[in-house]
């Protein structure tokens, strides 16, 4: 039986559609697509109803949305085939979200107050002994994929278990924190 492909909702029903769609009246082309060669850039443009497939020589800005643990040869050959031009949520950007530690970091700096983490397995048992409730979660990880909630007495592991760039992933814990009253 030969594949076929899922037909996609109308662009209406889509948050990336309707905001295509807004931005078609408003002068700006948005084309959605995952495609880029030495021909242009393939994808698909909103049109009330549908989408319609299109391809394109020049781009002005392409937003990556999908930027994790993609590998910097991705990135070397999407500003080839699109030039000059700038490519926001890019390689700075995946390399900052990959890495948790580094992200609190560069965000903590900035002033914002987020929950406490310890990234040194040795003082996992004392720190969370302090805190009483944590979340091991593996540094590099995504989608809360391998986070676990873990309180005084749990075994606590030092590694995801998986290798990253040829190592394996550490774990860091981080503090857990109450909701706000009338949040889950």
């Amino acid at each position: 039986m030969p594949f076929r492909q899922k037909q996609a909702p109308p662009p209406e029903e889509q948050p990336m559609g309707r905001a295509a769609l807004i931005l078609a009246k408003q002068g700006t082309r948005v084309i959605v697509g995952n495609h880029v060669d030495e021909a242009g850039f393939v994808g698909f443009v909103a049109h009330p109803g549908q989408w319609i497939a299109t391809r394109t020589e020049a781009v002005d800005v392409v937003f990556d949305r999908f930027t994790s643990h993609r590998p910097r040869a991705f990135y070397d050959a999407l500003q080839a085939a699109v030039g000059p031009v700038p490519i926001a949520n890019g390689l700075a950007m995946n390399s900052l979200c990959r890495d948790k530690l580094m992200c609190q970091r560069v965000l903590e700096s900035a002033g914002l107050a987020l929950p406490a983490v310890e990234e040194r397995p040795e003082q996992f048992e004392e720190r969370l002994s302090e805190w009483t409730v944590g979340f091991i979660k593996p540094r590099f990880g995504q989608c809360g994929e391998g986070v676990h909630q873990v309180r005084v007495g749990m075994a606590m592991s030092p590694t995801s278990g998986r290798c990253v760039d040829n190592q394996f992933e550490p774990n860091l814990l981080q503090r857990a924190v109450e909701a706000p009253e009338g949040w889950a």
